[in-house]
């Protein structure tokens, strides 16, 4: 929480000597348009940017990411592309949900897992792209429960519980 509720930060660049950046540390930046993940971050902790609702766009393929947390972009109203790294295997639950600007979700190849809620309620979401080569084993309970412009999905072939 070292940053949560700095109403007017607008831009954050985080050093490459960064690995974790802690359980809602930027959470509630209402301002927050503009952030640089460092080189070897390989987790996005819970709630990590969480109600920050200027933020429009997030480039993640610089991060070493493997693993988003629950909530980590959640209700980051103004979010609408998110650009997920290769090697992220697991989605957590609430991880973009409410995120209502959000249009399209690219889903890296190596993802194993999207938790519960993770995109519930992005009422724009209208197209959810997986290739015939994604490791997509579980799609959580409510995952994309209330994408209400959601109008397309073809699931990848080995994909094994929709919960």
């Amino acid at each position: 929480m070292a940053f949560s509720n700095c109403g007017a930060l607008k831009s954050v660049t985080i050093p490459d000597s960064v690995k974790t950046i802690g359980r809602a540390a930027f959470q509630s930046c209402r301002s927050l348009t503009e952030v640089n993940l460092p080189k070897e971050l390989t987790e996005l902790r819970e709630y990590t940017f969480a109600y920050c609702r200027a933020l429009a766009e997030i480039d993640l393929r610089a991060a070493s990411l493997t693993k988003i947390y629950e909530g980590a972009l959640s209700d980051c109203s103004a979010l609408t592309e998110v650009i997920l790294p290769e090697d992220l295997t697991f989605l957590d639950k609430y991880a973009f949900s409410a995120c209502t600007a959000l249009k399209t979700v690219d889903l890296p190849d190596a993802l194993e897992e999207i938790g519960e809620y993770a995109f519930y309620r992005c009422e724009n979401l209208t197209t959810i792209k997986f290739s015939q080569e994604n490791t997509l084993r579980v799609i959580g309970n409510y995952a994309f429960s209330e994408c209400s412009s959601l109008d397309n999905l073809t699931l990848p072939v080995g994909l094994e519980t929709i919960g």
